[in-house]
């Protein structure tokens, strides 16, 4: 019996380190398989967006931003794709100083969003209007508009 005991202790050891290693193995597998698809995207969104350009219209507003604080709070900007890429997916992000500078991001109103579907095109124009949702108080300092298609992509305006 007493050598009988070394030798399944022995086999329970082994049938443990290959589970183990079967278990890492194929974690090692599929973590290398994420990483080469996003890297794989990364590069293909990096390509894409090599020749992405946006810009401000500005025939609009002041420089291409208009906005107003003092009733019904907006914030709207016309935007230019100057690139080679359609773009989609916009959001403004404001600067507004009132003693401490307060950067805010607002949402695009559904009505005036660039959705994957109807994206701005290479050339054209668009008004973006900002979902102000709460009252803003201060006065407009900066605006950046920001895309998701190319989200390296930006315009900023300081006014």
């Amino acid at each position: 019996m007493k050598a009988v005991t070394p030798i399944i202790s022995t086999i329970i050891l082994v049938v443990v380190v290959l589970t183990i290693a079967s278990l890492f193995t194929n974690f090692m597998l599929n973590l290398s398989q994420r990483v080469s698809q996003q890297a794989g995207r990364d590069i293909d969104s990096g390509i894409r967006c090599n020749n992405a350009g946006i810009g401000l219209d500005s025939g609009f507003g002041t420089v291409g931003v208009d906005w107003d604080f003092s009733g019904p709070d907006k914030l709207d900007v016309m935007v230019v794709n100057t690139g080679t890429v359609s773009l989609y997916g916009f959001s403004i992000e404001a600067t507004i100083g009132n003693g401490t500078i307060i950067v805010r991001d607002f949402d695009v109103r559904q009505d005036y969003q660039r959705a994957r579907e109807n994206p701005l095109k290479p050339g054209q124009r668009a008004i973006l209007k900002s979902n102000i949702t709460s009252n803003v108080q201060g006065t407009l300092q900066a605006v950046r508009v920001i895309n998701e298609a190319c989200p390296s992509v930006i315009i900023e305006r300081t006014l």
